[in-house]
């Protein structure tokens, strides 16, 4: 996850999701991929500053069941939240 600050009018962050072909061959798991994280982030997105966020997908991605990928997820909205706090721009991964 790439992040940096975004403008204070918003309050919300937005997310934008990045998947290679190269790193997830198939269609099925790069759609997989892009709905669980739009998925995890609509839970969390209440509890992160307005940020800019990109998610980029990194080779063996699709070998992660959902339930691993969403705890993956949970872990670094959590750190994304607390470095945000801290410094800018953010990088976690």
């Amino acid at each position: 996850m790439l992040a940096r600050s975004s403008d204070e009018s918003r309050a919300l962050p937005r997310l934008g999701i990045i998947v290679a072909r190269r790193h997830l061959p198939k269609a099925t798991a790069r759609n997989r991929f892009k709905r669980a994280v739009r998925e995890s982030f609509r839970h969390r997105q209440h509890d992160l500053p307005a940020l800019d966020i990109i998610v980029l997908a990194r080779p063996g991605g699709n070998t992660m069941d959902n339930a691993e990928l969403f705890r993956e997820l949970d872990r670094a909205w959590r750190k994304l939240g607390q470095q945000a706090t801290s410094r800018s721009p953010v990088k976690t991964g």
